[in-house]
């Protein structure tokens, strides 16, 4: 009887080391994770990103404004590579109208957008902008509709 009850108590003794050092793992493993996730986050928004596109094409000057802005603050999340931004720049840019609910036109901006990194690599986004002709008080006549990284190369 009494070596039955060693045995089921080191049984028990066995299953809880086991289950302590899996936690401890665990633990240890998502301590990183969290760690790698926190200093990612950390260096995206340190991330140097010049304060306006250049553009080669006549974009309306609110446009180009609320794109200037928004991508200095998507930019630094969205970013495929972490190094610094040397120069950012609009590639293709194209508009279309639309007729909204009311019977006014609204506007749709395309924006290919090419940013260069200190390290070399070229970003490709595709950028598109939403401006409307008639809006409430509260509404924002002009916003990001599409914010996106479409490829990226060294």
């Amino acid at each position: 009887m009494k070596q039955h009850f060693r045995n089921i108590l080191g049984l028990t003794f066995a299953v809880l080391a086991t289950a302590l050092i899996t936690a401890i793992a665990s633990n240890s493993q998502a301590a990183t994770e969290s760690s790698t996730a926190t200093s990612r986050a950390a260096s995206h928004t340190k991330m140097r990103v010049p304060h306006e596109l250049r553009g080669f094409s006549a974009i309306p000057v609110a446009v180009k404004a609320e794109l200037d802005r928004d991508f200095r603050s998507r930019y630094p999340v969205a970013a495929p590579t972490l190094p610094d931004v040397l120069e950012g720049w609009v590639d293709t840019y194209s508009q279309s109208k639309y007729r909204d609910p009311v019977g006014a036109f609204d506007t749709r901006h395309y924006f290919r957008v090419i940013v260069r990194h200190t390290d070399g690599v070229y970003v490709y986004l595709d950028i598109n902008v939403y401006e409307r002709a008639t809006y409430e008080p509260d509404q924002d006549p002009i916003f990001i509709e599409n914010f996106q990284v479409v490829g990226w190369q060294r």
